[in-house]
């Protein structure tokens, strides 16, 4: 009888040790608040790794070389859209470049096509 009450006795401490005190709780708490997703494509082919996002009407290209991840700076980036818009990017600098048209924030999805052109390099993403 004493081992049986020893026993129990014992049990129940341990495991009023695992009760969370004040400021302890890691109950439910309140909802993350959601944020909103910014459009974005990713391409990588050997010699570029291409990052685009949309905002508004502009697309925003972060190019770079994927070995090393410095910007490719001076590259041609044309983008074709669905087949039927063709579009220029313009340079802004180390390694980002930008275009604004008004199919950028069209609702759907959109084949993209890059072509994307440096002193040694042409290549399609």
């Amino acid at each position: 009888m004493t081992r049986t009450f020893i026993l129990l006795f014992a049990l129940v401490a341990s495991t009023a040790a695992a009760i969370a005190g004040p400021g302890h709780d890691h109950g439910g708490g309140g909802a993350a608040q959601a944020t909103a997703e910014i459009p974005r494509i990713e391409s990588v082919t050997p010699d570029i790794e291409l990052v685009a996002t949309a905002e508004g009407h502009k697309l925003t290209i972060y190019l770079d070389a994927p070995v090393t991840n410095e910007p490719v700076e001076g590259a041609k980036i044309v983008v074709e859209a669905d087949g039927k818009h063709k579009a220029e990017a313009k340079p802004k600098g180390n390694g980002v470049y930008e275009l604004e048209a008004d199919w950028v924030d069209q609702p759907g999805v959109k084949a993209l096509v890059f072509t994307v052109t440096t002193p040694t390099i042409t290549d399609l993403l």
